[in-house]
């Protein structure tokens, strides 16, 4: 099979390991160092790189690729529709990521509109809507379900926990994919605070056009 590659956020991904190995990703010896343990112990069992999501999706679930690296949704659908032998853990501890954040610029107009959107996007018919709704409906139930595990991330605390659809299995394997608070605030968030996007954005072409060098891409 000839190998497809892209840089759709494939630099995130290596800042990513870096992070996870004890690598300073700002020292461009050690990100080096970073990339070419990605070459050495990852890249020899890569089937295929690619940035086409339903292709990631169909290759899971026809039990082609056993582990899957996409920047988000991929193991949370899987799950919901069933297929209860993915995971969400390549490395340990976590992986740091990038939770949605609403921007709202100061002396902004209309201030309080900003906060009644504030306020629905912190709302549980957001936050965890009704499987039943409109554009839920219409699906045949496991695309509903993937559909919906896509559009979440996760409670923001211990009270949307109430919201938890029977149907996933509860808080038992809704944790099995999302991280709970505790771990979001000992694992994910700590590292959070280190990442600068900027900076990694800036080098993104430098630590690809490396990657592909090693590979012989």
């Amino acid at each position: 099979m000839k190998k497809k590659y892209s840089i759709n956020g494939f630099w995130a991904f290596l800042a990513t390991v870096a992070t996870a190995l004890g690598y300073d990703y700002k020292d461009p010896a050690q990100m080096n160092k970073a990339i070419e343990w990605v070459a050495k112990n990852i890249h020899p069992n890569v089937l295929k790189y690619t940035s086409d999501e339903a292709e990631i999706i169909e290759l899971s679930e026809k039990n082609v690729t056993w582990i899957t690296s996409y920047w988000c949704c991929s193991y949370e659908m899987e799950q919901a529709a069933g297929n209860k032998w993915l995971g969400p853990k390549l490395l340990e501890p976590f992986m740091p990521n990038l939770p949605g954040v609403v921007w709202i610029p100061k002396k902004v107009q209309h201030p309080v509109l900003a906060q009644i959107y504030v306020d629905w996007l912190l709302s549980k018919e957001f936050q965890f809507p009704d499987i039943n709704s409109p554009g839920f409906k219409e699906l045949n139930p496991i695309e509903a379900k993937k559909l919906w595990a896509g559009m979440i991330e996760g409670p923001l605390g211990p009270y949307y926990e109430q919201f938890i659809p029977d149907w996933w299995g509860g808080k038992e394997g809704f944790y099995k994919v999302f991280p709970t608070l505790d771990e979001y605030k000992a694992k994910i968030y700590p590292s959070i605070k280190v990442l600068d996007w900027e900076y990694i954005n800036s080098h993104a072409e430098e630590w690809v056009s490396y990657y592909q060098k090693l590979i012989g891409g």
